[in-house]
C-alpha cells in the first residue's frame, strides 16, 4: 500500500524534520534540537543540553510531530513535570513558556 512521507533536510542534506514518520529525536534530529536550545528548557533550568532528553511539546499520542518546532530539551527531572499536569508552550519569540497544573504560568 502506498504512502506519502514528509521530511525536512538542512543544507547538507540531513534529515532534521521527521514528521509522524518517526516517534523519536534520533541521531541529527536531536543533535539539531540540542544545538538550538543550549540548555534545559524548564523553568529556571541550567542543565546542558548536551544532557537532556529530546522531547515533544505536542505529545506523540496527541499527534504532535517529529520536528523541530516541536522539540523540548528537558533534563529528566523537567521532561517528568509533563507526566503530572505541568505543560510547556513556545512562545512567539521561539522561549518555552511553562504552566501548572491549575493553568498559572511559570514565571
Amino acid at each position: 500500500v502506498g504512502g506519502i512521507r514528509g521530511a525536512v533536510f538542512d543544507r547538507r542534506g540531513v534529515c532534521i524534520n521527521l514528521g509522524r514518520t518517526h516517534r523519536f529525536y534520533r541521531s541529527d534530529a536531536q543533535v539539531a534540537a540540542r544545538l538550538s536550545r543550549q540548555r534545559c528548557e524548564g523553568a529556571g533550568c541550567d542543565f546542558p543540553a548536551t544532557r537532556t532528553q529530546t522531547d515533544h511539546i505536542v505529545p506523540w499520542r496527541q499527534g504532535g510531530p517529529t520536528d523541530q518546532d516541536n522539540a523540548a530539551c528537558l533534563c529528566g527531572h523537567h521532561n517528568r513535570l509533563k507526566e503530572q499536569g505541568f505543560t510547556m508552550t513556545r512562545g512567539p519569540d521561539g522561549r518555552a513558556r511553562w504552566f501548572r497544573p491549575d493553568g498559572t504560568e511559570i514565571t
